[in-house]
């Protein structure tokens, strides 16, 4: 059986608020922030999505690393700002001015990631794989 979690962020990393709920309902909206994740209110320890869901799965997470690669920083824009979520939405929200400057800057750090004829950006990303404890 294949059970699922879901976990919603919004705003920035520093700033950002999110909700971690589960398909079973154990944890329905549970407010988390980076705050939270590394302190509480009182500046205890925090609690982060890992620990909500380790308390009621086993958990094995491992960490991989993909390679993003296009033919010119150019090509990896045309493709992140079209098809790629966050880039998409971000890009579409922005003025055509801001836009520009987001494109000109994105081009741009994708070719400092040159690697002859392409460039190639390795991505972290990280596997969660769980079964229901007990």
């Amino acid at each position: 059986m294949i059970r699922t979690s879901t976990a919603l962020w919004r705003g920035d990393g520093l700033h950002g608020k999110g909700e971690l709920s589960t398909q079973s309902g154990v944890f329905k909206g549970q407010p988390y922030s980076f705050q939270t994740r590394f302190q509480s209110e009182d500046g205890k320890a925090g609690t982060n999505p890992e620990e909500l869901l380790g308390a009621a799965f086993e958990l094995d997470i491992s960490e991989h690393v993909v390679p993003q690669i296009a033919a010119s920083g150019e090509a990896m824009w045309d493709l992140m700002s079209t098809a790629y979520g966050p880039t998409k939405v971000l890009a579409s929200s922005l003025d055509p001015e801001r836009r520009e400057s987001l494109h000109r800057e994105f081009a741009a750090f994708f070719e400092g990631y040159r690697d002859g004829d392409q460039v190639c950006l390795p991505r972290t990303y990280l596997q969660v794989i769980g079964q229901r404890r007990g």
